[in-house]
């Protein structure tokens, strides 16, 4: 499957306290019956923005039931959390701990919060703790953006990056930025995964030329006619150029397929 295909799993989690004795809305607010209202406002929005996909729907109360779906959020791309009640009183009955734990996870989240919940303070120390971005509006099309980002990051890792690099080479004929022996470093390559997500492997130039040798001539020349075909008219470079080009593809390919 490509990087492009790849679907962005959303899990979306309410928060929201049932029989308040004072909080906002109000304390009759039935919280299943507006998670129900927003799960059909998301479904919508799944249509919308391509490979994004919705699941979970978990309604948390308490701070106890955030902590047993921690594990299960280890599958999950991303994270939306929508507040749907407010306390006045603080405490663990606030939507505060559970926000707090999935933060923690270092997950990529989303905070939705609706107008009348204004009340709740906690987004400046949420997007310290972690990867997240506070969305509060009466317009819920407005995590699209935070939404399309959160994809990004989750197509990155499906990326894998094919490092030509010698051990040994001129280094007059090297940017001196570039001569520091930390920048290819097994640290600094973990480091990028670990950031970012993309994978990255390196290898000699002996090592792709060896592949490029491989790589059936057929092949090659399959390809190359494939692209000469969809392009308007061959001028440069010469049809044996595109060929070698396309065995150098063909090559690049089964490396990082390797």
């Amino acid at each position: 499957m490509s990087w492009r295909d790849k679907k962005c799993r959303v899990r979306v989690i309410f928060i929201g306290l049932r029989n308040m004795d004072a909080g906002w809305p109000h304390h009759l607010f039935d919280v299943d019956a507006e998670a129900e209202r927003l799960k059909k406002e998301l479904t919508k929005i799944e249509k919308q923005v391509e490979n994004i996909e919705f699941y979970g729907w978990d309604v948390v109360v308490t701070e106890a039931e955030g902590q047993k779906l921690l594990p299960e959020l280890e599958e999950a791309d991303g994270i939306l959390a929508i507040p749907l009640t407010q306390e006045f009183a603080d405490g663990v009955m606030t939507p505060h701990p559970p926000l707090l734990q999935f933060a923690d996870t270092g997950k990529p989240m989303i905070v939705y919060t609706m107008p009348f919940t204004r009340y709740w303070d906690q987004g400046g120390i949420l997007e310290r703790i972690g990867r997240v971005v506070v969305v509060n509006s009466s317009r819920i099309d407005d995590i699209i953006p935070p939404l399309k980002a959160m994809r990004a990051v989750a197509r990155m890792k499906q990326i894998r990056i094919l490092l030509v690099k010698d051990y040994e080479y001129p280094r007059e004929y090297v940017d001196p930025r570039l001569r520091d022996s930390r920048w290819m470093g097994s640290s600094f390559l973990k480091r990028i995964k670990e950031i970012f997500g993309v994978e990255i492997v390196r290898i000699t130039s002996r090592e792709l030329l060896e592949e490029y040798e491989l790589v059936p001539t057929d092949e090659a020349e399959k390809l190359a006619e494939e692209i000469i075909e969809k392009s308007r008219g061959l001028k440069e470079p010469s049809r044996e150029e595109v060929i070698k080009a396309a065995k150098m593809y063909l090559a690049i390919k089964r490396l990082l397929e390797k």
